[in-house]
């Protein structure tokens, strides 16, 4: 009867192979084209367009062109970002379309952007003063007491005079 042995050698090197199709991603050690990768989706021809024309189209890959203009971008639910100097920003969500042939959801992706409002001065009524008339001073209400208190509180209070009280006299 014939026996076949194996050096311990020979063991170590038949597991490594083996211990490493356990993982889930290959080990730094293993060549590249013995790794499985999965596909890229595919690309499909999107195209961006703006009024007024000139925007900067962004993509959420990072993918940018001014419109009108197409990018190629993966087949994948995503949004594009249009901005123009002083005009609002605005992002447009884009679907797929799974009906017939898989495409973008919409196709061609048109935007009319908004003219940005410049930011000044916040708009304050202007009002007349009058100077025959001295200012009213408003009447100071005290707040209600409680039946519990020891000393009412008096419902009205006096206006505060405008002059102070004379110093006090000294001898």
């Amino acid at each position: 009867m014939l026996r076949a042995r194996f050096s311990p050698a020979a063991i170590v090197a038949l597991a490594i192979p083996l211990a490493g199709c356990a993982s889930a991603s290959a080990p730094s050690w293993m060549p590249s084209w013995l790794t499985v990768k999965p596909p890229a989706p595919p690309t499909v021809s999107l195209q961006l367009e703006s009024e007024p024309a000139g925007a900067d189209a962004r993509t959420v890959d990072g993918q940018t062109c001014k419109t009108p203009c197409s990018l190629a971008l993966p087949l994948t639910t995503q949004s594009v970002s249009f901005s123009l100097s002083g005009y609002l920003p605005q992002t447009v969500p884009i679907e797929v379309a799974q009906s017939g042939e898989p495409n973008f959801q919409p196709n061609p992706v048109q935007v009319k952007l908004s003219t940005a409002k410049p930011a000044g001065k916040p708009h304050r009524p202007k009002v007349a003063a009058s100077s025959k008339t001295p200012a009213a001073r408003p009447e100071i209400v005290a707040p209600a007491s409680n039946e519990d208190d020891a000393f009412p509180a008096p419902t009205r209070m006096a206006a505060p005079s405008s002059t102070f009280p004379p110093p006090p006299q000294t001898r």
